[in-house]
């Protein structure tokens, strides 16, 4: 995946600066160009996010900016790439080369963050207007990006990719890779619930409850069910329950001391089960999953 991905990486970016060759670049006076922002922070399990560039003036044909990204002084944020056979980094970015066409006035660096899971300082690095065809650079030439740990907060480092073992409806060895999302600290859900996405293979969400019991150090995850969490067809809803029963239980997933895996108990059962709204009107069970586990990815 990694190596799929960094190579749609470099294709963007050769097809961005292929471009510009046709155009005509501006030519009015008076148009500069600058990063938006001074600073931004962001999590380091963010993902992907923008850091916004701006053109002031009336330029009559696009600007092309080239971006250089510097080293921080202490404890440096670095790319991600590829080291004596070894990937390793904390951020990748999409282009270094920015085409902003005449009749915009904002445009984006694109970067990616890649979390480490491991508990470490806040990382930075310096993204820097290098060059600029069609505009002047402006002052305002560099944004500071802040790359904020995440993973000594257990609710955040739970959250990203896992992978989903289970037997499935017929017993045979199954795996989904599932997300484990969050919510924005400040709002009421923070540090209390997540949700999980992918059950079935499929874009969706089930809601989780999240505990941290503090004073033994026991961390775990609850799926209340039942729940629907996707649609079968116009009619029919997919509900997860706790085995084969439609009456309300949980099922309960212990995360591992380093939270790198997730234990169910192994009598636990998580039933697909086709209903209407109405769950007393059900078309039966769609598959299972039993013997599950998670593992980090």
């Amino acid at each position: 995946m990694k190596y799929v991905k960094l190579f749609a990486l470099a294709a963007g970016a050769f097809m961005l600066t292929a471009c510009s060759d046709d155009n005509d670049f501006n030519s009015a006076s008076d148009v500069t160009v600058e990063m938006a922002k001074s600073e931004i922070t962001v999590k380091e399990n963010a993902g992907t996010f923008n850091v916004p560039v701006k053109v002031t003036g009336d330029p009559n044909g696009p600007v092309k900016v080239k971006i250089v990204v510097e080293a921080s002084a202490s404890n440096p944020a670095l790319p991600f790439e590829e080291k004596e056979g070894k990937w390793s980094g904390n951020y990748i970015i999409t282009s270094e080369t920015i085409n902003i066409p005449a009749d915009e006035k904002t445009a984006n660096v694109e970067i990616s963050t890649v979390d480490d899971l491991e508990e470490n300082p806040d990382r930075s690095f310096t993204i820097r207007i290098e060059s600029a065809e069609g505009a002047t650079i402006g002052s305002a030439a560099t944004t500071v990006v802040i790359l904020k740990d995440n993973d000594s907060v257990p609710y955040e480092k739970v959250q990203g990719t896992w992978n989903f073992s289970f037997n499935d409806y017929d017993g045979n060895p199954a795996s989904w890779t599932m997300t484990i999302g969050g919510y924005d600290e400040g709002s009421k859900e923070y540090g209390n619930e997540l949700y999980l996405s992918g059950l079935l293979g499929y874009q969706n969400e089930l809601s989780l409850k999240f505990y941290n019991d503090e004073a033994t150090g026991e961390c775990y995850i609850e799926m209340e069910l039942p729940e629907p969490f996707m649609w079968y067809n116009e009619s029919y809803l997919i509900y997860a329950l706790n085995g084969m029963s439609t009456a309300p239980g949980a099922i309960r997933g212990t995360f591992s001391e380093d939270l790198k895996t997730i234990t169910f108990d192994p009598e636990a059962t998580i039933v697909y089960y086709v209903a209407a709204q109405d769950i007393s009107d059900a078309l039966g069970v769609y598959d299972l999953s039993s013997n599950m586990s998670m593992t980090r990815q």
